[in-house]
């Protein structure tokens, strides 16, 4: 069993808060208190709320009920409301004690039975705004994020395949092909205005780290129908106006179960509220427990605590069908593979290089093929380029590979050994280790030509030009 509440306004203004026919509440409209206020003083003015819910004969009720759960259904102007502050006598929130979603009257499809389960995690923070302009300011905490959730996944004991994906539209798409899945989508969100009127966007990037609107209407039609079953969206605003709301869209669209935030979510409380999330809902508890779980990690945040927003689509709020096995991660780290030296790291983080760091892409995209990085010794070249082959090692197919001279003496014949042992193993090297000059780089340009990938040569200032699909020289 569950409770279901019906939220409804009428022509006098007025919220009506009905229980299986029964009225249990009727408050004005204009005395109910805005996400500001709640936040400013939670605990206090979220009772206010609670007041207008049904007070202590909804507390009752749901105590009751076995499955400790409110769905709130509500019409538009009710679902403007963050019933999520809702807040008991005791300054515990309702949200935190029961189960508390809000239900669509839509339906879902079953999810494929016997099947692994996908987890596809894409974190975005861009380099540069829509007008070029760095954004070197705060930095989401997206590689902590994603390290906290591998280890949750990996200890799930679920078979699920797990991936991050580059931070491009694009990639996304291509991700969200093979269900079931979970999206967690961590970025920055916004609300922005067009003709159409206010509309709910994420911030994602270009493939050369630009900031790249995503609207919520594309999201909500980009997987095909049933592969999703769940979408966590770490960011702000995502929950935010009936109109533009896209954790709402997407319910409508088919999605079972998502959960947006109403308001500016904080970055430091997005690991702990999605470990939570993932922890629960893998130990095989419905997805409703899930979130109340989650919000349990915000419970010392209560400026915080209300914003996640969770809707279902009907009777679509239970356990996710798992299947015991190995969980396949994968490493840690961003998408692509970069095999970077230990003298070759980037700083962690590499703080204002974004407008560099996005020029350097700017360069590639435009197909050339080989960029020298040149400067006095000290200002950070090798930190840089470090940093982009990291950052950017999805966009060739073969990752990045480095060669560095930082330590050596280097000649011809160091230069083209070292090239041959790091591009085809040191076995197919030694072949090579007493040909002539013309048969050695004849080999490495032969490997070369068919090679989808990224070379980088630290600290060799000699070499300016190379056949490489892809060179990145420092000086």
């Amino acid at each position: 069993m569950t409770v279901m509440l019906s939220l409804r306004t009428d022509d006098a203004g007025r919220l009506i808060s009905s229980l299986d026919g029964q009225v249990l509440s009727a408050t004005p409209l204009d005395a109910l208190p805005s996400l500001a206020m709640l936040q400013a003083d939670a605990a206090h003015i979220g009772r206010r709320l609670m007041d207008a819910l049904g007070g202590a004969s909804l507390v009752q009720r749901l105590e009751n009920d076995a499955d400790r759960l409110l769905l709130l259904d509500c019409d538009a102007r009710a679902d403007a409301i963050a019933w999520e502050f809702a807040a008991l006598d005791d300054d515990t929130f309702l949200a935190v004690r029961f189960g508390l979603l809000r239900v669509l009257n839509t339906s879902a499809p079953p999810a494929p039975a016997n099947a692994p389960l996908n987890f596809v995690f894409l974190g975005a923070d861009p380099l540069v705004d829509q007008s070029g302009n760095p954004r070197e300011g705060h930095r989401l905490g997206i590689e902590k994020e994603w390290r906290d959730i591998q280890r949750t996944l990996r200890k799930s004991g679920i078979a699920l395949d797990a991936q991050r994906v580059p931070p491009t539209e694009r990639a996304l798409q291509d991700a969200l092909r093979r269900g079931p899945a979970i999206l967690h989508l961590t970025c920055h969100g916004d609300i922005i205005h067009t003709d159409a009127g206010a509309m709910a966007v994420v911030h994602l990037e270009d493939e050369n780290g630009k900031d790249a609107l995503l609207r919520g209407n594309l999201l909500a039609t980009m997987p095909p129908r049933g592969v999703l079953r769940l979408v966590l969206l770490s960011a702000c605003h995502t929950a935010e106006g009936r109109d533009s709301d896209i954790a709402r869209l997407l319910v409508t669209s088919g999605v079972p179960f998502a959960i947006g935030m109403q308001g500016k979510f904080l970055d430091d409380l997005s690991e702990p509220f999605a470990v939570a999330l993932y922890d629960t809902l893998l130990a095989g508890h419905s997805l409703a427990e899930a979130l109340r779980q989650a919000r349990q990690a915000l419970a010392n945040h209560p400026a915080q605590v209300g914003l996640p927003v969770g809707y279902t689509a009907r009777e679509a709020w239970g356990a996710l069908p798992l299947t015991p096995g190995q969980p396949n991660v994968g490493n840690l780290g961003l998408p692509g593979n970069a095999q970077l030296t230990s003298e070759v790291q980037p700083p962690r983080p590499l703080l204002g290089r974004n407008r560099e760091l996005h020029a350097l892409a700017q360069i590639y995209a435009r197909g050339h093929k080989v960029v020298t990085i040149t400067g006095t010794g000290g200002i950070g070249k090798t930190a840089l380029a470090a940093t982009f082959a990291e950052r950017f090692a999805w966009r060739w197919a073969e990752g990045v590979r480095c060669v560095s001279f930082a330590s050596d003496v280097v000649d011809a014949q160091t230069f083209r050994l070292a090239l041959l042992r790091e591009l085809e193993g040191e076995p197919r090297a030694q072949q090579f280790a007493d040909a002539d000059a013309e048969t050695q780089t004849r080999e490495i340009l032969r490997f070369l030509r068919d090679w989808d990938g990224l070379l980088l040569i630290d600290n060799y200032e000699s070499v300016r030009n190379c056949s490489a699909p892809g060179s990145l020289a420092i000086g």
